[in-house]
């Protein structure tokens, strides 16, 4: 029994018709007329009834239709059964990530494991947190990184994989710059510049602030920007003062362009997040993937 011919039935049924199919294929009509036939032929049955106005299945082509499906499910596990054989681990991992984890965690883990598996192809899409989750229950992703817990959907897995630390970021000349600490009342109408609404970091921001009784919207802010490297620049160009991840720091830190600048009374620590749909686990890629994850971060957590 040929497997194609037998996916092409099952597409005619998906569809509708031959042309749709013809379309989805890129397969001539009378191809497609032909592998049908010849199923028919092996089977010396009538899959088919055809009118002017439509397309239905006889009996026994209802019967091979079920037949078909079956086949295909146990094509896919007997694909999975042979890769779990294989020595080496080849294939893609498709993964969606929040900006800081994307930029600045998940880039030397990936380097970790590509260097064990160097038949491991990886893709990595950056996007808001909001459409990291979207992206994973939509399914449209393996693995997703994010700076928050999923609450909503039940079907989600996480664990942890990173700390980071939210900081206040003034420019040099800055008043703040000169104190070793500020309260979060000091803040008042300073100019400030912030992530846009659905970043994970201005997420967490406010969270935070409001968990510690304050009012989390800033009555003085100047500028909304798409990314953390964004907002720094317009930090060291004197547009106002900003809260980013220590994670995006390291460099203008180290050039003196910025201060960093403690808040006494405000603790504003987070975690990222590893998230995937247990179900979806299906290729032994995968699953060693989120072994492997769930290995190194818990060492360097833990260490």
């Amino acid at each position: 029994m040929n497997l194609d011919y037998m996916n092409t039935l099952l597409a005619l049924v998906r569809l509708g018709g031959f042309s749709a199919v013809a379309k989805e294929q890129g397969m001539t009509q009378p191809a497609i007329s032909f592998q049908i036939q010849k199923i028919e032929q092996e089977l010396n049955v009538k899959l088919l009834n055809r009118t002017s106005r439509k397309m239905s299945l006889t009996s026994a082509g209802k019967r091979v239709v079920k037949y078909a499906e079956n086949m295909e499910l146990e094509y896919e596990k007997l694909l999975m059964d042979l890769e779990t054989l294989r020595e080496d681990i080849v294939g893609d991992i498709n993964i969606v990530a929040s900006s800081t984890p994307g930029e600045y965690i998940i880039p030397s883990l990936l380097g970790s494991f590509m260097k064990d598996h160097p038949a491991v192809n990886a893709n990595v899409s950056v996007m808001d947190s909001q459409l990291v989750v979207e992206g994973i229950e939509n399914g449209n992703y393996d693995i997703g990184f994010t700076g928050s817990i999923p609450s909503k959907n039940k079907n989600l897995q996480y664990f942890k994989v990173g700390k980071d630390r939210i900081k206040l970021i003034v420019y040099p000349d800055h008043p703040f710059a000169k104190l070793s600490s500020i309260t979060f009342d000091q803040i008042g109408n300073q100019p400030m510049i912030t992530r846009e609404p659905t970043s994970g970091t201005r997420i967490n921001l406010e969270r935070m602030i409001k968990e510690a009784g304050f009012d989390p919207d800033f009555p003085n802010q100047r500028l909304v920007l798409s990314s953390s490297r964004a907002v720094i620049s317009a930090v060291e160009a004197g547009s106002g003062i900003a809260f980013v991840s220590s994670y995006a720091l390291i460099e203008s830190r180290a050039s003196g362009n910025i201060k960093t600048v403690t808040i006494s009374d405000l603790s504003l620590e987070r975690d990222f997040y590893c998230i995937y749909v247990k179900e979806r686990l299906a290729s032994r890629l995968i699953k060693d993937f989120v072994a492997f994850l769930t290995e190194e971060t818990g060492k360097q957590l833990n260490g």
